[in-house]
């Protein structure tokens, strides 16, 4: 960060973007971003496929979408797989460990932690407790889009 030395030699002035000139991206720009997460939410999230779609360099892309969303593109990105992995619970009959692989996680394990991890209980559990209760609405934070 450059610093700039006033006449009198005691003040120092700070040469930073003020909060209101950081990166941000436009509302059109954030619609794609999400778009093109949201369709890469079955594999692994490809930031930089992400950022040509808007012309932006990858580095640029990930500030100015934490600017603007107010989480890091791969935070979002988990936030809609789980979202995904949530609705496939309610809505099919699918083994937890079909629902990781469908939802881009490595194996059930993996899976779990982050589930565990985003929502405060392990996937079976959750998924007992929403049958049992005759839910079917996802809500989630973060967000999210719920397909």
């Amino acid at each position: 960060m450059m610093r700039q030395a006033s006449q009198s030699g005691n003040a120092i002035k700070s040469c930073a973007a003020p909060p209101s000139r950081r990166a941000k991206l436009a509302p059109w720009q954030i619609k794609i971003a999400k778009a093109e997460m949201q369709n890469q939410v079955k594999g692994r999230l490809r930031i930089g496929d992400v950022a040509a779609k808007l012309q932006l360099s990858s580095s640029h892309f990930a500030k100015a979408f934490k600017n603007s969303v107010g989480m890091s593109p791969y935070a979002w990105f988990q936030n809609a797989r789980l979202a995904y992995s949530m609705e496939l619970m309610t809505g099919t009959t699918f083994t937890l460990a079909q629902i990781a692989l469908e939802c881009g996680f490595t194996d059930e394990s993996h899976f779990s932690e982050r589930f565990d991890r985003f929502v405060g209980m392990r996937p079976g559990r959750w998924r007992r407790g929403r049958m049992a209760e005759g839910e079917t609405e996802v809500v989630v934070a973060g967000g999210a889009t719920v397909w």
